[in-house]
């Protein structure tokens, strides 16, 4: 839901200076402080915290106003003290402890006095540096989690800006948006550091200045209809003066407004589609003196079955063929999206075709010659079938393995009661997610290169496999005995292309891959005395592939090493 607010009147709050850190399971194993944030007292004066770190460290960079007491040590807990001359003016100012290979960020300021931060926009958020603290007026747009920390978006018509941790009397993780009753379409001002984490800006632990209730709630927040249209309704409860509600897309149309105690009931009527999927909107808006709340309801309806941007499921495919009847064929093309479960006749250069089975599930009852199934209903065969490109296969294509997701594009027939494409008048439009089998199809018999897991990332294929060379892991990235996972990127020939040095980012997306929190080799956790990785080293791994904050990664969680240096589970296990 995108929700839009014009405030004309704003009244702003003091807050004393705040911060916090993002936590992540994997994040300064290697050095901890009691405090990222260090206030000295305007007339001169010390504050000291605490460091813990797993080995040596150091402090680099000070600012010339404050001195640090020591500023290196060694391994355990060490008290470090920041002091100050007495201040005419205040003082900013950040500093990194630098321990194996990790910085952590800490915050000094000394205040003269106490000062009302500006309210910023959404723009100047995203534009201005890190670790500056800002406060901010606008919209809930969205809220992504209430149990814990309290994150959301917030909206002020310049940007959206994401909050990670909302503040509750001044303490985190208290689910502070459930306590103080915040809801999408309510207008807050909200104050906290800025940080930007894996792409994305975020102000984090903020605290909530003001709290303006929204003029509108409206159900559902989106609406999903299928091809054939129907009628939805939405449900408004409005304290403004009067309600206007405007359908944006000529294909939806008011049927009917009612009031029934303080909700208004507006029904929808959404015409059928005979054409690709499409998004369309309705406006609710409303106001009092001071203040308008505009709310869009997003609706999305599906396209007409068995195009490309809506394939047939096999299923549907079945279906589709009954109705032909026996001994008749299609007149277009249809797209059919299922799962190969068996080979009848593998692709080769002499017919330059392939002939197999599909299922929406990936089982089958085909049977042992697989010319046919005691199935007809689930299991459906792609009949001599053209390769990628509708052109016949040729030596040095990748061969198509059980397992894989295909999009198969062609006319259909029904032929001894059996659903199947016509025989030379279908092609594989796609293998896992690509059209292209130059760089692998993502099974164990071709899988992905690099470059090709992250062209099929974008499609987010499950099961797939990929190879390449270990180019960039940290020291908490390795295998270990505590999660039993890594996280580490490869290349194609293991160089580090753009990766920072954190191991989070990487400023060359086309050429490294993020293997994120893989499991080990047999799919299983890695323990003490299994086999380390290390930089060039030669992997095979298979997962699900996703696309996270522009960077190619495997799902986390959802991967692991097939073979190390050509190594599998079942040969380490000799």
């Amino acid at each position: 839901m995108k929700l839009r607010y014009i405030l004309t009147s704003v009244v702003a709050a003091c807050a004393l200076f705040v911060g916090c850190q993002k936590e992540t399971p994997n994040v300064l194993e290697e050095v901890q402080v009691s405090s990222s944030y260090v206030a000295l007292p305007a007339d001169g004066g010390s504050t000291t915290i605490t460091v813990t770190a797993k080995e040596s460290w150091s402090i680099n960079s000070m600012p010339e106003w404050v001195t640090i007491t020591p500023a290196s040590g060694s391994a355990g807990e060490t008290k470090v003290t920041f002091s100050a001359e007495k201040a005419t003016e205040t003082n900013e100012g950040t500093v990194y402890i630098e321990c194996g290979g990790k910085k952590q960020t800490i915050n000094i300021i000394q205040m003269t006095e106490k000062t009302e931060t500006p309210v910023s926009t959404c723009a100047e958020v995203l534009a201005g540096p890190d670790s500056k603290t800002y406060r901010v007026t606008g919209a809930v747009t969205k809220i992504t989690e209430t149990a814990t920390y309290g994150n959301f978006y917030i909206n002020d018509g310049t940007g959206e800006v994401y909050i990670y941790g909302t503040k509750y009397q001044g303490q985190t993780k208290q689910a502070a948006l459930e306590k103080l009753g915040v809801e999408v379409g309510d207008i807050l001002t909200i104050e906290g550091p800025k940080t930007t984490y894996n792409g994305t800006v975020e102000l984090v632990d903020v605290d909530v200045i003001k709290i303006v209730k929204s003029l509108l709630k409206v159900s559902p927040e989106t609406i999903s209809m299928p091809s054939k249209g129907g009628e939805a309704e939405i449900k408004i409860v409005c304290s403004g003066n009067g309600l206007d509600v405007k359908p944006q897309e000529e294909w939806i149309s008011l049927a009917n407004i009612s009031v029934a105690s303080d909700t208004t009931v507006v029904t929808l009527r959404i015409a059928e589609n005979t054409a690709d999927p499409r998004n369309g909107s309705v406006v609710v808006s409303t106001s009092i003196p001071g203040q308008e709340s505009e709310i869009t309801v997003a609706i999305s309806q599906a396209g007409l079955s068995g195009t490309l941007a809506t394939p047939f499921t096999v299923a549907q495919a079945i279906e589709y063929c009954k109705t032909l009847g026996s001994g008749s064929t299609s007149t277009e093309d249809f797209y059919i999206k299922g799962k190969v479960t068996k080979i009848q006749s593998q692709y080769g250069a002499q017919y330059g075709n392939g002939t197999f089975w599909i299922s929406d599930d990936g089982t089958d009852e085909v049977s042992e010659d697989k010319k046919s199934t005691a199935a007809p209903d689930h299991d459906f065969e792609v009949y001599r079938a053209l390769w990628l490109g509708n052109q016949k296969w040729t030596e040095g294509n990748s061969p198509i393995s059980e397992g894989d997701e295909v999009i198969i594009c062609g006319k259909l027939t029904l032929y001894n009661d059996l659903a199947e494409t016509a025989s030379g008048k279908a092609y594989v439009y796609s293998v896992n997610g690509i059209t292209n089998d130059a760089e692998g199809l993502g099974s164990l018999a071709a899988p992905f290169t690099v470059k090709g897991a992250i062209a099929a990332a974008a499609n987010a294929p499950t099961g797939v496999y990929f190879k390449g060379k270990i180019s960039y892991v940290t020291s908490s990235g390795l295998f270990n005995a505590n999660y039993g996972n890594a996280t580490f990127w490869i290349s194609e020939d293991g160089t580090n292309n753009g990766v920072a040095e954190d191991g989070k980012s990487t400023s060359a997306t086309d050429l490294d891959f993020e293997v994120y929190r893989t499991l080990y080799l047999g799919n299983r956790k890695w323990v003490e005395g299994d086999t380390q990785i290390a930089v060039g080293d030669e992997v095979v791994v298979y997962g699900n592939l996703t696309v996270y904050n522009g960077i190619s990664e495997t799902a986390s969680g959802k991967s692991c090493l097939y073979s190390l240096n050509g190594v599998t589970a079942e040969e380490s296990a000799e």
